[in-house]
């Protein structure tokens, strides 16, 4: 296999898994390489739980204090409710705490001395990759895409494509780090459930909510209202920062479900229009960021033997 590429681990993708495996190899100075297909770290907020096993990680690779830094402050970190809407009719049906919040932080404390913490992975991946980078400085390739892979006794190849041109890796194993997609028939993998349960419509945006919450203390706000499907169907509201939070810069995510009054594909207005219809503020200004469609599924992987 003259000429080929040749690496002891190939990470296919750049979340927060797969740059956190490329970072602990790294310290422990075993050679690997990042695929990620995408230009850049991920443009939309994403999950932002971050359990305590992680950060007790992340205080192995230096990053907890950074982390803690960034992440959503104590007063806003512990606690969700359910609404009818955040509008002036709007009521409070339930609220708790959650994540190591209010009844839970003595048990959370007790548990680790690093701590529960919310930092959605805009904030977090380029954390992580300044770190792989560093660590690995030709090892972590943007916009290079896995095409193919094969298994073979004591390695697999890799065809990757990178600037339109492929070319073959070879590496003694690999991880993947990008939700499985691609390569799960090749692996052995299968899936064991329902998929597209229904159609969910995701927005990043910037708004000045907190003043007008009645209760700004909660992360996630969940919206309920039968005539929009209730509960996940009529949407929910979650705060992303930036922290330490600036005047002018508060951002939030909204997401919902697509309902039979809605189109099928939603446009910048149409998202516009359904967050201020779920919270029943009309008038609530609003600067869209992002949005995407997606759907909720219910598997799990089944892994053959073979």
């Amino acid at each position: 296999m003259a000429g080929i590429e040749q690496h002891d681990i190939a990470i296919i993708g750049d979340g927060p898994v797969g740059l956190t495996c490329s970072i602990l190899l790294s310290l422990r100075g075993i050679d690997n390489v990042v695929f990620e297909r995408y230009p850049d770290t991920s443009i939309h907020p994403k999950a932002c739980g971050i359990n305590q096993r992680t950060t007790e990680i992340f205080r192995i690779i230096g990053i907890e204090d950074e982390v803690y830094e960034h992440c959503a402050p104590p007063e806003i970190a512990g606690r969700t409710a359910c609404y009818t809407s955040l509008g002036a009719e709007g009521r409070e049906i339930v609220s708790r705490d959650a994540w190591g919040g209010g009844i839970y932080a003595e048990e959370y404390e007790r548990l680790s001395s690093s701590r529960y913490c919310i930092l959605p992975q805009i904030r977090l991946e380029p954390i992580l990759r300044r770190i792989a980078v560093a660590l690995n400085l030709d090892g972590v390739r943007y916009a290079t895409e896995v095409r193919d892979l094969e298994q073979f006794e004591d390695h697999v190849k890799l065809t990757v494509r990178s600037r339109d041109e492929d070319y073959s890796v070879k590496a003694r194993s690999f991880i993947a780090a990008d939700g499985g997609r691609p390569f799960t028939t090749k692996l052995g993998v299968s899936w064991l459930g329902e998929r597209n349960i229904f159609d969910m419509v995701f927005a990043q945006f910037r708004s000045p909510l907190r003043s007008l919450h009645p209760d700004p203390r909660n992360f996630i706000t969940w919206s309920t209202n039968p005539k929009m499907g209730g509960s996940t169907k009529t949407g929910y509201l979650y705060q992303i920062g930036p922290w330490p939070l600036q005047p002018g810069e508060e951002e939030w995510v909204f997401a919902c479900g697509v309902t039979e009054h809605d189109p099928e594909r939603f446009d910048q207005q149409t998202m516009i229009d359904r967050l201020r219809r779920t919270l029943n503020i009309a008038d609530l200004p609003v600067e869209l960021r992002s949005f995407s469609h997606w759907n909720v599924n219910a598997i799990s992987r089944i892994i053959s033997r073979r």
